[in-house]
């Protein structure tokens, strides 16, 4: 018998894989790159029009292509080998950055090239993404035991590259010309496709069906999976109202910042790094000990950590407190995210793993817009401190519902590799 500690590998193990190495690396160095393009795109925007609603569509546009687009282009991912999309993806990508690059250093960049660039990285993003989840379980060679801490540490790296790219990415955009750091974009893709030549990627694909109709029904193979499991019918609903009640947090910590703690865009920044710095702690930890808990198990301790943490921080104001509490919110609710992934890249056939990924993404992400225009009437009416703490109270109920939902909790098949007993 084996106990769960000797089943989840420590994150120096992954590293010594030399396929996840390599994959790791280029995760590094493309995500580097993405937020130089975007701080550089919004500062050039901003700097050539004086608009704020112009910049602010430089990262709308992605979010809004989402929601249209992730679904079929999850399918486009499933039907082609997965080392094409991910190479070819990262290709297409740093000629669009290139293109943008000339196009600044020439003055001939114009908002709506921005926002046109933005949506076809975002298309590329979009075909990258489902591909680079259906790759990762087949480039390791204990997929049960590794694929859990191996998300934990691509998340906690991506949030590492949040909480420190945004000062370095400021930087590097003051010292040099924004097109300049676009530049620096564009290698940075060529470089991570690269990373994906040099690994040997089964080259899985879904038997397409012919035709427009044909497509349409693949596309909808995704969603249909999902909905034939009583389990993953029942989370997605759950996890869509738990989503849309937590969105307006997302956006609304400067207006927090500003009326409840009076400590204007300072307050918001450490706020930021804050939740950051949560995030990468979240990730690492539960990906380390996924398998300590089954997964309604990681439900119930997301959300009610995440809950209370911004319930007392609304109750009471304080700078420091309210960076202390929003870091524990913030990684309370990141908990969840590493088992949640790893169960589903573990549940969905090979075939439509990037058909249910994305399926399951825009689902969840879906909900986020009603939150926001619902977060966004009430903290006009009742006050951020108001938002804050009836989202924290609506967390906290959700991590007591999801601690008797027998739903949940009997599903075997879900909690696959998440079980607290010991394994033979």
């Amino acid at each position: 018998m084996s106990t769960v500690l000797e089943k989840t590998p420590g994150y120096s193990e992954l590293i010594q894989i030399p396929a996840f190495s390599i994959f790791w690396a280029g995760r590094i160095v493309s995500g580097l790159g993405d937020i130089l393009f975007t701080m550089a795109t919004m500062w050039y925007v901003l700097s050539t029009t004086n608009s704020a609603l112009k910049t602010a569509l430089v990262p709308l546009v992605p979010m809004l292509s989402f929601i249209i687009l992730a679904v079929p282009l999850g399918t486009v991912a499933d039907r082609l080998p997965k080392k094409v999309i991910l190479v070819g993806s990262d290709v297409i990508s740093g000629v669009i950055v290139g293109c943008v690059y000339l196009l600044m250093i020439w003055h001939h960049a114009s908002a709506v090239e921005i926002y046109t660039a933005n949506l076809l990285l975002s298309v590329a993003g979009m075909l990258f993404s489902p591909a680079e989840q259906a790759a990762l379980p087949n480039i390791l060679p204990d997929r049960e035991r590794q694929l859990a801490p191996a998300n934990g540490l691509l998340s906690a790296t991506s949030q590492a590259i949040t909480l420190l790219g945004y000062g370095v990415g400021g930087l590097i955009v003051a010292w040099l010309h924004p097109g300049n750091a676009v530049l620096l974009d564009g290698i940075s893709f060529f470089l991570s496709a690269i990373s994906f030549v040099l690994l040997s990627i089964p080259a899985l694909r879904a038997k397409a069906s012919q035709g427009v109709l044909g497509f349409l029904r693949d596309s909808s193979e995704g969603i249909r999976f999902i909905w034939r499991k009583r389990t993953l019918r029942v989370l997605v609903c759950f996890g869509a109202i738990v989503n849309m009640t937590g969105a307006p947090i997302q956006i609304f910590t400067s207006v927090f910042s500003k009326e409840v703690l009076h400590a204007g865009v300072a307050g918001y920044g450490y706020l930021e790094a804050a939740a950051a710095a949560g995030g990468l702690v979240a990730s690492l930890l539960s990906g380390k000990l996924a398998h300590r808990l089954r997964l309604w198990q990681w439900m119930t301790v997301s959300f009610l950590t995440g809950g209370l943490s911004l319930f007392f921080m609304a109750l009471f104001p304080s700078l420091w407190l309210a960076i202390a509490l929003f870091g524990i919110a913030t990684a309370g609710s990141s908990l969840l995210n590493i088992p949640l992934a790893t169960s589903l890249q573990l549940l969905a056939p090979e075939d439509m793993r990037g058909r249910v990924m994305s399926s399951f993404g825009l689902f969840f992400s879906s909900a986020n817009p009603v939150g926001l225009i619902a977060g966004g009437w009430l903290i006009n009416v009742l006050g951020a401190r108001f938002l804050f703490s009836i989202v924290g109270v609506l967390g906290g109920i959700s991590g007591i519902i999801s601690l008797f939902f027998r739903t949940f909790r009997d599903d075997d098949e879900l909690n696959r590799g998440f079980d607290s007993s010991t394994s033979a």
